[in-house]
């Protein structure tokens, strides 16, 4: 009887702690995304302007001394400065992409990584 009353004291610890470790990983991932969320408001501008895809593809190209402005997740990103995308050297033409559908691909909608290429300038204008 006594070892009886003893397992079930310990099955009940035992569901106990499970349920404080699953309240903390839901804080941690919680903890997570509002970390995430506060370094991207830190990225985000006040206002916005809109762009479309002709003004980046034309306007914005890096071309003739034009700033080079890319798009994903719905901002649009100056990335005149950055390495991999000022001088060019991605391989659109191989794949037979602009440098505008090669970022979108390059960050998958990984705004966060997107933000490192450069300042978040506008929205891009989907339709």
């Amino acid at each position: 009887m006594q070892i009886h009353h003893n397992l079930t004291h310990l099955k009940e610890g035992i569901s106990q702690t499970e349920e404080l470790l699953a309240e903390l990983q839901n804080y941690s991932l919680l903890t997570l995304f509002l970390d995430e969320l506060n370094y991207l408001k830190t990225k985000l501008p006040t206002s916005y302007r809109i762009f479309t895809k002709e003004e980046l593809l034309y306007d914005y190209n890096g071309q003739n001394g034009k700033p080079l402005y890319l798009a994903t997740c719905n901002y649009v990103f100056d990335v005149t400065h950055h390495p991999l995308w000022h001088l060019g050297t991605y391989p659109t033409l191989q794949l037979g992409l602009s440098p505008l559908d090669y970022f979108q691909l390059y960050y998958q909608n990984d705004l966060k990584a997107a933000a490192e290429a450069g300042p978040i300038i506008g929205k891009f204008l989907t339709y």
